[in-house]
């Protein structure tokens, strides 16, 4: 499982300044709360790691930052992959760029951008996983365009790591420090006098703001066992039929719960599924019986 998150970085003075008396949550029975003294105001990785030593889990760390615009997730991979075998992952696009040859000719190769991911895991003795990683968010940059003749070719901003690590099945460690600064202009007019020559500037304004974020990137690998031949797996859509034209219209829903999605269906190992259970997503689930 690998989490793909931008933090503005401005989270640590946010959560210093604002938050930090209020941060606290429920977990196994007791509170977790942040100290206002001991929330550092830069190194957004260290947002997250100080949260993550007084207890609180990877994802209500990530949403707490969520919940207050000071962060977003860009994807959340989950890859599996044999030992010593490459997975890869791509969550964007390919751009076409012109490529001029040697005859004169114009060819088209294609750049990846969006966000990517390698990985090549080896299960080592104990339960360790030793991780070959290399993760990448890169976005389209029409600022450092250059010309090919007629044809525009745009730049991108790249945000790369490599890196190697040790683990043990279901630890998590954290990249920190892709940093990217943005500067956007804004400019207000009063309507019909800010477009007035020479006294229009009288009547506008310009406001300057620089954005700073660091791309965090959390890791976390499983060591995984074949599903049993014999088990039955489940769908999101198990139990669940097409709406008829009525429901769709009258009740505004797209999926109905299916007339026997209540029956009992024995499996090879005698257990059988239970009747139909609404899940979080709003399907009706044949979840198994234990």
């Amino acid at each position: 499982n690998v989490r793909f998150v931008e933090i503005n970085r401005q989270a640590g003075q946010d959560l210093g300044a604002k938050y930090a008396a209020n941060f606290a949550y429920g977990l196994g029975g007791r509170d977790v709360s942040i100290d206002p003294g001991t929330v550092p105001a830069a190194g957004t990785g260290e947002i997250i790691g100080r949260l993550l030593s007084n207890g609180v889990s990877i994802d209500i760390a990530i949403k707490a930052l969520e919940e207050r615009g000071l962060a977003r997730r860009l994807a959340e991979p989950n890859l599996i992959a044999r030992s010593g075998q490459t997975a890869s992952f791509l969550a964007g696009g390919e751009f076409p760029i012109p490529v001029s040859e040697d005859d004169g000719k114009i060819s088209v190769s294609y750049k990846k951008y969006g966000v990517s991911l390698d990985f090549t895991p080896t299960v080592l003795k104990d339960g360790l996983v030793s991780l070959d990683i290399a993760p990448e968010v890169s976005s389209i940059d029409a600022s450092a365009s250059y010309n090919i003749g007629t044809i525009s070719v745009p730049g991108f901003i790249v945000r790369r790591a490599r890196t190697s690590v040790d683990l043990k099945n279901g630890q998590s460690f954290m990249i920190a420090g892709l940093l990217q600064s943005q500067n956007d202009i804004t400019t207000s007019r009063i309507p019909g006098l800010g477009k007035m020559p020479v006294l229009g500037a009288l009547f506008s304004s310009k406001s300057y703001q620089r954005r700073e974020t660091d791309l965090v990137i959390i890791v976390t690998p499983y060591l995984v066992k074949p599903v049993d031949p014999e088990k039955k797996l489940v769908e999101p859509t198990d139990g669940t039929q097409p709406a008829s034209n009525a429901d769709y219209f009258l009740n505004n829903t797209e999926e109905v719960k299916d007339s026997d999605a209540g029956r009992t269906v024995a499996l090879a190992d005698g257990r059988v599924t239970q009747p139909a259970a609404a899940a979080s997503a709003g399907h009706f689930l044949d979840l198994p019986k234990d």
